[in-house]
């Protein structure tokens, strides 16, 4: 099936693409500090996932989102890397 999407999203960028050949996933808003929390979404789901970060950051909860395309190899890493 080919589902095609014609929401308004936010443009996540270029950066990070090499971490999807590694790691499955790339990392679409870092923190300065370490990360309380880690928020992982796909597709569309990741631009709730950023509005998340916002209101979190907003109550002094800094949080990642990573925006994960290959399920599989995430779950086969032996830990998660916090960039």
């Amino acid at each position: 099936a080919l589902v095609l999407s014609r929401q308004d999203l936010p443009e996540l960028g270029g950066f990070g693409l090499d971490d999807v050949r590694h790691y499955g996933m790339r990392v679409v808003r870092p923190v300065a500090d370490t990360p309380h929390v880690m928020l992982a979404a796909s597709g569309s789901e990741v631009a709730l996932a950023l509005q998340a970060a916002e209101l979190l950051g907003e109550r002094g909860i800094a949080a990642i989102v990573v925006s994960v395309m290959w399920r599989e190899r995430i779950s086969a890493l032996p830990d998660l890397p916090v960039v």
